[in-house]
């Protein structure tokens, strides 16, 4: 096992059971986990350019989770998050369309998993969510290391492999039905969500690969070794976060 991968696994280990505990408690542990990941989560946005100014970034910070509480509980919070463009100081027009379309997939994705996890069997979809989308993560990282041999994206993501991709697609649904199951869930609902959920993991780390490659960054930060920045850790829940809570609408 490499450094970088021996990093990664500690990571998991001790973030992992905290993000399990947390869902399964919800209510304001859960709220306030979510919204301080929204804060970060912007504060990483704003450093992706380079390093932004404070005000740029502290704007950021306070734009995201005002966006996830607008959709998940009203309009009021709505206001903060309309500051963001005037408070940010952005000059650039693409920067700051740039930032501000990020924001707004990020806050947006943040709040429906606050809805997920506020529904009558928020709990059941939330931990199928985490265990589909971490699944699908590892077996698309580690299979790739091992099976790789075909590039999934190359203008966007050389590391990538279809064969990884692939991996990942099965464990992911494979964990999420198995979840499914022991929660009683019919297998008419449960194949198309883990399906929506798995292919929405690796869409969306694929998203995030693309829009670090438009302000040519590595990383989104340095905040969890092995991984990188939240963001990276993110990235594929933050799209399977918002399939879920969609497909749901739709098949229930």
């Amino acid at each position: 096992m490499d450094g970088n991968l021996r990093k990664r696994v500690r990571t998991a280990l001790l973030v992992g059971p905290l993000i399990l505990l947390l869902v399964a408690a919800g209510g304001p542990g859960f709220l306030l986990a979510v919204l301080l990941a929204g804060a970060l989560g912007g504060y990483e946005l704003a450093q992706l350019p380079g390093r932004a100014p404070r005000r740029v970034a502290v704007a950021m910070a306070l734009c995201v989770p005002a966006i996830s509480l607008a959709l998940a509980y009203g309009q009021p919070w709505l206001l903060l998050a309309l500051l963001m463009p005037p408070l940010s100081g952005l000059r650039s027009r693409r920067a700051l369309l740039l930032g501000t379309v990020a924001a707004l997939y990020v806050g947006a994705a943040l709040g429906l998993l606050l809805l997920l996890r506020s529904g009558e069997q928020g709990r059941l979809w939330t931990l199928l969510l985490f265990a589909n989308n971490w699944s699908a993560d590892s077996a698309a990282m580690l299979g790739g290391r091992r099976f790789g041999r075909h590039r999934l994206a190359p203008a966007i993501s050389p590391g990538k492999t279809v064969e990884g991709a692939l991996l990942g697609l099965l464990a992911g649904v494979a964990a999420g039905l198995a979840l499914a199951a022991a929660g009683g869930m019919p297998l008419a609902l449960a194949l198309p969500l883990n399906l929506g959920v798995a292919l929405a993991t690796l869409g969306g780390d694929l998203l995030e690969s693309l829009l670090k490659r438009q302000w040519r960054a590595d990383d989104s930060g340095t905040l969890l070794p092995g991984h990188g920045g939240l963001l990276d850790r993110m990235d594929g829940t933050l799209l399977a976060a918002a399939v879920l809570w969609l497909l749901l609408q739709v098949l229930q």
